[in-house]
């Protein structure tokens, strides 16, 4: 299994633990999991960034969530963060795989770590660029 999703399964593990099962503490046993065990903490926020538009991209996903008044991208978020499994479940059924259990997915737990990582790189590569164009 590749090493972004056991962090993810590491995540979900601890996160099924707790009492308190809000946004913010899904957020932070991602967040700890990857401080702690992911060598590459950016890489680790860009594979979930692809997971997550790997399931935008189906239009039969983003119609579903529509129907049930969800906001894809959100719903992704949390798809990603149930592991491999349910993002392939998910593909292969539908939405509706997930039970009312998908009524829960109306707020973002990723969008501020993901904004705040993409960002940086697209700066490291415009000024390696930049850098590599004044040398020239």
């Amino acid at each position: 299994m590749p090493v972004f999703w056991q962090l993810l399964r590491k995540a979900k593990n601890t996160f099924d633990k707790q009492l308190d099962k809000t946004n913010r503490i899904k957020s932070r046993c991602v967040e700890r999991v990857v401080g702690v065990d992911a060598s590459d903490v950016e890489k680790f926020w860009l594979t979930y960034k692809d997971q997550v538009d790997s399931l935008l991209d189906s239009k039969r996903f983003e119609r579903q969530c529509e129907e049930k008044s969800l906001t894809a991208k959100i719903v992704a978020e949390h798809i990603v963060f149930l592991g491999n499994g349910a993002v392939r479940r998910v593909r292969d059924e539908g939405v509706d795989c997930l039970g009312s259990e998908i009524m829960l997915y109306q707020e973002s737990f990723t969008s501020n770590k993901l904004e705040s990582v993409i960002p940086s790189i697209t700066k490291d590569s415009s000024s390696t660029q930049e850098e590599d164009s004044s040398a020239a």
